[in-house]
């Protein structure tokens, strides 16, 4: 998946809303933000490893650095719980908000691995295994790759949930339109971003 990861996080952000946050943090339109926000940058997360293989000038680093392995999700919830352990012992809690908040942005990058692994090699176990797990394996020579992909049937999908994600949105700050702005700028600017930095594989 290219294009779609962002709109994915649209669609986590409205199912982790669906339920109302029990919380007196902010008003409930600023609790959706936060929720929502997380989720997308959650669902994008992973793709952060192509800083590092830029930086490297290694491009075949992607997907197989940390932040595509489960490894790391599985070590963050297991730090969660630690977190929530000793609130408990504590006798505190962890406003709901934040609880959700987690929740979307660890379930949001989860969700990235699987979505790649439809169709691309993803080293989800890496540093301990080596291995690229993938679906059904998308074909293509490099220089045709990227517009390969776009006129094969995997580009519906991504049009499927980028649809899907923006009438969800819509759905969910139809009444909060200042919010509604926020998001859809946020969501425009990392489109744009994943367009300029795909443009050398055209």
């Amino acid at each position: 998946m290219i294009f779609a990861h962002a709109f994915l996080g649209l669609i986590i952000g409205y199912i982790f809303t669906i339920k109302p946050t029990k919380s007196n943090l902010y008003t409930k339109q600023k609790r959706l933000l936060i929720i929502f926000v997380s989720s997308i940058i959650g669902s994008i997360f992973p793709d952060f490893d192509f800083v590092f293989a830029f930086l490297l000038h290694n491009k075949e680093l992607h997907r197989h650095l940390l932040t595509h392995s489960l490894l790391l999700y599985f070590l963050i919830i297991f730090g969660f719980f630690i977190i929530k352990y000793f609130k408990n012992y504590k006798n505190e809690t962890i406003d709901t908000l934040w609880i959700r908040t987690f929740w979307a942005f660890t379930v949001g990058a989860i969700v990235h691995l699987f979505a790649d692994f439809i169709a691309t090699p993803v080293y989800l176990f890496e540093p301990l295994i080596n291995r690229g797990f993938v679906l059904v394996k998308f074909h293509a020579k490099e220089t045709e790759g990227l517009r390969k992909y776009v006129f094969s049937p995997y580009m519906l999908n991504e049009i499927g949930l980028i649809i899907l994600g923006v009438i969800l949105l819509i759905l969910r700050f139809k009444n909060y339109k200042k919010e509604l702005i926020i998001l859809l700028g946020l969501i425009g600017i990392i489109l744009l971003s994943a367009i300029i930095v795909l443009i050398p594989y055209f």
